[in-house]
């Protein structure tokens, strides 16, 4: 997967996801857990290992921890979302909430993400009913 976040400032975001995505109903429904890491390229390198879920079908909604740091403090972030989302691709509104120390400079507290999961292998589907 492969995002970029706006406000203040702007944050590039790789990382690995698993996606299922169901198309059995009217609507499409996705939904993602994934690993990353926003990184902030500036006068001062700052990243933020990420961890999140988000679902998906029309609206999105995600939650996310983010462990910001400039390598010298940091600060622990949960992040709700809410958007648009289809399939391999959301388009969200978040917030930072900041958990532990809060005078952390350099990190948005309102933004704006849009993010991509590139597909790069198709797992095996289970069901707990097809097992024989």
């Amino acid at each position: 997967m492969g995002g970029l976040a706006a406000g203040s400032y702007v944050f590039g975001d790789i990382g690995l996801s698993v996606n299922t995505i169901n198309t059995t109903n009217i609507e499409p429904a996705s939904g993602a857990w994934f690993v990353s890491d926003e990184v902030k390229f500036a006068n001062k390198l700052l990243m933020g290992p990420k961890v999140g879920i988000w679902v998906g079908g029309g609206l999105a909604f995600g939650l996310n921890m983010i462990y910001y740091t400039d390598f010298s403090q940091g600060s622990l972030v949960f992040r709700p979302e809410v958007g648009m989302g289809f399939s391999p691709f959301k388009l969200v509104y978040g917030y930072n909430a900041k958990l532990t120390n809060t005078r952390f400079e350099g990190i948005n507290r309102n933004l704006v993400e849009v993010v991509y999961c590139f597909k790069l292998k198709k797992l095996k589907s289970w069901h707990p009913f097809d097992q024989p």
